[in-house]
């Protein structure tokens, strides 16, 4: 397989990743602020 595929496919799943950290993190302070 192609290094830039592979690296496209890493970089997609680690953004994803983090957007689910990131906006499970929010959540869990929004409702400790309630």
């Amino acid at each position: 397989m192609d290094l830039l595929f592979i690296g496209a496919i890493i970089a997609f799943w680690a953004i994803s990743f983090a957007m689910a950290i990131g906006c499970d993190k929010l959540r869990r302070t929004s409702h400790h602020r309630e």
